[in-house]
């Protein structure tokens, strides 16, 4: 259970990370350059939920689990997948 800010906060940071990096994975596996609106979605997601997470660390903390479970659902897959492939060649 996340009850403090620096708890919230981790969590943010990490979730931020997972959702930027899947979705610029997935941008160059599909021979797109990474997108402007990724980073600042990412900064705004982030400033936001930190916001957040001083009154009310577990609802930040929560939406920031969220966050990184939207990202692993809707781009993880091509992702990984692009990830693996490029490992076997």
């Amino acid at each position: 259970m996340i009850t403090t800010t620096g708890d919230a906060r981790g969590l943010i940071i990490g979730a931020v990370l997972i959702a930027g990096t899947l979705t610029t994975v997935n941008d160059v596996s599909h021979g797109r350059s990474p997108q402007l609106r990724t980073a600042v979605g990412c900064v705004v997601a982030g400033t936001l939920l930190a916001a957040l997470a001083g009154p009310a660390p577990g609802v930040a903390g929560g939406l920031a689990a969220l966050l990184a479970v939207a990202a692993v659902l809707t781009t993880g897959a091509p992702a990984l997948g692009a990830i693996t492939k490029g490992l076997q060649k």
